[in-house]
């Protein structure tokens, strides 16, 4: 990097910004889109939930999760540290599903949802 003009550090350092802001982009948008159709959906026990509802929700989810990503960037100082309390968190989550499922225990996901907030 030492020889490379300042043009094309330049040029680098925004693709990276720009790599970095479309992962994250992909990643509240989904998490919005699971949350408003899929988890509220199942919970509420609705078929067909309105449109203005879901965006509503889809919305106020991606609002809230991208305030809480905010704080955690700011409050972890270490990348590794980071690093490890977003597999401590999702670790949890995946596992107790799929145990279940190995196991042959075909449930609704309601007890998804359970085992998720019991992991």
């Amino acid at each position: 990097m030492h020889n490379i003009p300042s043009t094309f550090k330049g040029f680098f350092s925004i693709s990276l910004l720009a790599m970095s802001m479309s992962t994250a982009d992909s990643y509240l948008n989904s998490c919005a889109v699971m949350v408003s159709h899929d988890i509220v959906g199942s919970i509420r026990g609705i078929k067909k939930t309105p449109y203005i509802y879901q965006i509503r929700v889809a919305r106020l989810t991606t609002i809230v999760i991208g305030l809480c990503a905010m704080c955690v960037a700011f409050w972890c100082k270490d990348l590794l540290k980071l690093m490890f309390l977003a597999i401590d968190f999702s670790i949890p989550v995946v596992t107790a599903p799929f145990i279940l499922s190995v196991f042959g225990f075909r449930g609704t996901s309601r007890t998804a949802l359970i085992g998720m907030a019991t992991g």
